[in-house]
């Protein structure tokens, strides 16, 4: 007996940071590689959807501003870092555009020095897997993954597979 079946499409989105390049001068060299940002949409699935929470993690620090700035939109928003948090929750700031920066502030690194985060831009990436169901639930690898990269670069390349 021969199992097969259609293939089932999952597109998910989430954000990934990067540090503005033209930021980074007065910084240790590759002291940029050791930021690691990215945010979490509410329902992954849908590319309209709110942020969840972003975050960012210095290796070897930690944030100590007590507010981050966000802008979207042209529009600036000042929130309250409560607890020092590396993971920030912002529902009440509702974001779902391609791309927003976020300005975290101040960094303690363990060597106890303190560093001004340069502001870090968020950009929307999508990843697009293609399963089959049945196989996979026997345990064969059928995941194909036809596409990754920013929602820009998604939006053109689902212009020329239509």
């Amino acid at each position: 007996m021969i199992l097969s079946g259609c293939k089932k499409t999952y597109t998910i989105y989430q954000y990934g940071g990067r540090v503005l390049k033209e930021n980074i001068t007065s910084f240790p060299k590759d002291f940029s590689k050791k930021i690691f940002a990215s945010g979490i949409l509410i329902d992954r699935n849908y590319e309209k959807s709110y942020v969840d929470y972003f975050s960012c993690n210095v290796e070897n620090g930690r944030i100590i501003s007590s507010t981050i700035k966000i802008i979207d939109n042209e529009k600036e928003y000042t929130i309250k870092n409560e607890g020092f948090k590396n993971f920030i929750y912002r529902k009440e700031i509702k974001i779902n555009s391609d791309s927003f920066i976020v300005k975290f502030g101040k960094v303690k690194l363990n060597n106890g020095k303190i560093l001004e985060l340069p502001p870090i831009k968020f950009i929307k990436r999508v990843r697009e897997i293609k399963v089959n169901p049945v196989l996979d639930a026997l345990n064969q690898d059928t995941r194909e993954d036809p596409f990754q990269g920013t929602i820009e670069e998604y939006r053109e390349w689902k212009k020329r597979n239509k």
